[in-house]
């Protein structure tokens, strides 16, 4: 490849980061709330055309009837075949979010398929070919309370797989399964089974319950992640370190994208399509959020910088690890409030010329550092 087809390249990959890093916003991060509502108003009662054409999306895994299934999204069978990505995400997100609610709502219109209370030799079960003759949920293959005969089944499958796929279901429904459906057959009425989320009708959420669920989920599964790393419980003073510091919208997304472990670095890129490997693409390690903002070779003279800017600034002489870079600092033995603060924008000013440096064309991070501290007006003297 010539020397222009590189830099071409360049600029097509710096591109597609840029946009990845202008859609991981907080807007883009709460867009599991926003499609967890889209799903509900899917279900809501209504004919409008966009439910047309969403169900339409979703007719190869049941339509709406999916969105009934208790397993995560990773264990539904079926998954690629929703021919729209958008309501694919919907559908992902439901489940990853619903998948523990149904244990007590078992059923006649509880699913046949992607249902982990029905399975063949420790497997869920799914089968294209009953889904496209609407035979989806448990009440679509009773008759009296049983399993319909064969000879039924097969008039209306009209497959030359029909034994094998009666028998996988017949030997699926077990006494439980009949037991449990007879308990709860009183639960739902009508021509129509309600939809759920977990104790709440579909139809009486909205997307403020979504928000407060979902954010609330989110956030506890980072605490975790966070929590195993440092080896010692996450303190939720850590997600008001950039919101202490400084009124800067863009430093507070980016300390909230880093805490929420959505910062684009090489192993984010990489699963979006947008780099070839995981590697850093300046020392060749893989490139975790810690790697990225502090482990790199390429940013030893920048911590050496942040160093000496916060011993000006303080008069303290601080030793930089890597939690006080990604977390920001919470408190320190004999230091005063106002310069954990300045600390703390000296830091989020790092990391955002780290940011530029790595995802804008390679400049030098001190550079860019020095640019960030001298446009706001921060000195290098005390």
């Amino acid at each position: 490849m010539c020397k222009g087809d590189n830099s071409k390249s360049t600029e097509e990959e710096m591109l597609k980061v840029k946009a990845a890093l202008e859609t991981l916003t907080l807007a883009e991060a709460r867009g599991a709330q926003l499609r967890a509502g889209w799903a509900e108003k899917l279900m809501a009662d209504g004919d409008e055309d966009w439910k047309r054409a969403g169900v339409a999306a979703l007719s190869a895994v049941g339509g709406l009837d999916a969105f009934r299934s208790n397993v995560k999204s990773k264990n539904f069978k079926g998954l690629a075949l929703v021919s729209n990505r958008f309501w694919q995400q919907v559908l992902r997100v439901w489940l990853d979010n619903n998948y523990n609610s149904h244990s007590s709502h078992f059923t006649p219109y509880s699913p046949i398929f992607n249902n982990k209370e029905i399975t063949y030799k420790k497997s869920t079960l799914f089968f294209p070919e009953c889904i496209n003759k609407n035979i989806i949920l448990f009440k679509d293959v009773l008759i009296n309370n049983r399993v319909m005969p064969y000879e039924i089944f097969k008039n209306i499958l009209n497959s030359p797989s029909s034994i094998l796929i009666y028998n996988c279901i017949l030997n699926a429904f077990s006494p439980k399964v009949f037991q449990r459906c007879e308990e709860n057959d009183n639960r739902q009425c009508g021509d129509e089974a309600s939809f759920y989320f977990y104790d709440v009708e579909v139809g009486k959420l909205g997307r403020k319950y979504f928000y407060n669920y979902l954010n609330k989920t989110e956030v506890a599964y980072v605490e975790n992640l966070w929590e195993r790393k440092l080896e010692k419980p996450f303190s939720k003073q850590f997600w008001m370190t950039a919101f202490n510091s400084t009124t800067e919208t863009r430093l507070q997304v980016l300390h909230w994208k880093v805490l929420m472990n959505l910062f684009p670095t090489s192993i984010m890129l990489y699963k979006m399509g947008i780099r070839q490997s995981e590697l850093c693409s300046i020392c060749g390690i893989r490139d975790t959020l810690t790697h990225f903002f502090v482990q790199c070779s390429a940013l030893e003279k920048l911590w050496k910088q942040v160093r000496s800017i916060i011993f000006i600034k303080t008069g303290k002489s601080l030793t930089l690890g890597w939690e006080h870079v990604i977390l920001g600092i919470t408190s320190l033995e004999g230091v005063s409030k106002n310069n954990i603060r300045v600390m703390n924008e000296i830091l989020l000013l790092a990391k955002l010329a780290v940011s530029r440096s790595k995802h804008g064309g390679g400049v030098d991070p001190v550079l860019l550092f020095e640019h960030e501290l001298n446009i706001r007006h921060i000195s290098f003297s005390s």
